[in-house]
Formats: C-alpha cells, structure tokens, sequence
C-alpha cells in the first residue's frame, strides 16, 4: 500500500486487501498482520476460515434430537449415538455472554457472570473448529447464544469439552459442550443454539459440523457414566419451573 498521511484523532482508508481462500481445504485459524517495512510497527488480527462443505460421513449413525424424549430414550438403550441441542429456553441455567465480567461483579454489577471459556483443545470434537485454550472472536455468536449448564450434580470425573471460567463469587463447574455414556448408548450435550438460521452463521454452522463428525466417529465413546434421569435432572427445566 502506498505511503498516506493519517491525521490524529480519525479514520482514514489505507487501502483493501483481498486474499483468495480456495486453497484452504480444511478449517483454519489464521492471521492477519499489518506492517510498516523497515520498522517494528505492526498489526495483526486472528481469523478463521471454514470451508463451504457438507458434513461427512454421518448418516444415520447420529440422532440429532432437541429434547430426551421417548425416541431419544430408545435410541440411547439400543447403543445409539445422539448429538443434543436443547431449545435454549428449556436449559435449566442461566444466558452466558462472549463480553466476561468487566474487572469485579462486586464493583461493577453487570448480567455477564463469567471470564471466558476452558477448551479441551486436543478433543475430537473440536478437531473441525479451530480454537486455542480461552475463547476468541470465532465464540462470539456462538457463546451469545447459549445457556449454561450446572454440573455441581454431575459425577465427580466429567470434565467438560467446553467450560465456563466462573467468576470467584460464583466458583461452579459449568459447561455449554460435555458427553457421557448412557447404558449402551452414547450423548453429546451442546447447550448453544446450532440450529437456528444455521446457514447465517457460520462459526455456530461449523461447530455443528464438528460436532456431528466427531460424534459418528470412532473416537467417540465418552468415559463417564450418567442415567437418563441424571442429566435430565441437571439440563432440562421442569414442568414446575416453566410455570414459575
């Protein structure tokens, strides 16, 4: 780019950077930097690419169900495989936000109640989403449209694949992504919205991706044990609480 004067205090148009993406055949965390030549002056910005492809390999090897009814029960006992997402408005839990507390929520009271994300980086489940260890901008919708999950009453050793960092007033261990072993059955929990406007958005359409090519692999097969009734008790509101 040409050499411009850029007055303080203002925008100014540099330029436009246009960069071909076909060569990218898998999802990618990529950046892009700015510099001056010559000098250590630089910029940089992380982003993302997905590939506009289809996801594989799934088949019928994977329910994709909204709620554990009588279907998801059938398929759990007959060593089925289900990715579940919940209709954000039956979680038991509370609205997360990509924006973390500002500084301390006992200085300054804000709705946001959590510093971020712990992600199991080297999960299976992940491998279709490129992420580091906290939560970056490829989260920001994705965490937006999400609710909590309590997992105070889940068994001692589950271990989230997506945690939330808890602010120290409210130190509880909370998910949006865990699994567990149902009987013979096999259950991936994602308690963000990848189902509505899906072709919208892109970074919630390839964690659903992900997700779901995890989930009819071979490595799926979650190590801790929980009952039907168990993880109703802790995801899904009651009868009681939605009349509340």
């Amino acid at each position: 780019m040409p050499a411009v004067n850029v007055p303080a205090g203002c925008l100014k148009t540099l330029g436009q950077i246009n960069v071909k993406l076909k060569s990218i055949r898998k999802p990618s965390a990529v950046k892009l930097t700015v510099s001056i030549p010559g000098t250590k002056v630089a910029n940089d910005w992380n982003l993302w690419v997905y590939p506009d492809t289809a996801a594989e390999g799934i088949g019928k090897k994977v329910l994709v169900a909204s709620e554990l009814d009588e279907r998801a029960a059938s398929a759990l006992a007959n060593g089925g495989r289900i990715v579940l997402l919940p209709q954000l408005d039956r979680i038991k839990g509370r609205h997360e936000s990509w924006q973390p507390i500002f500084w301390n929520n006992q200085w300054i009271r804000s709705n946001n109640r959590s510093l971020g994300l712990l992600c199991d980086v080297k999960h299976s489940a992940l491998a279709g989403f490129p992420t580091e260890l906290n939560s970056d901008w490829q989260w920001h919708d994705i965490m937006n449209r999400s609710v909590t999950v309590d997992l105070t009453d889940a068994p001692a050793g589950m271990q989230p694949i997506v945690q939330i960092v808890p602010d120290w007033n409210n130190p509880r261990r909370e998910a949006l992504l865990f699994e567990c072993k149902i009987g013979k059955g096999r259950l991936l929990i994602c308690s963000s919205d990848l189902s509505t406007d899906i072709k919208n958005r892109t970074a919630a359409r390839q964690l659903r991706k992900s997700l779901l090519k995890y989930a009819a692999g071979k490595t799926f097969n979650p190590r801790i044990k929980m009952t039907l009734d168990q993880v109703r008790a802790i995801l899904m509101k009651s009868i009681i609480e939605d009349g509340a």
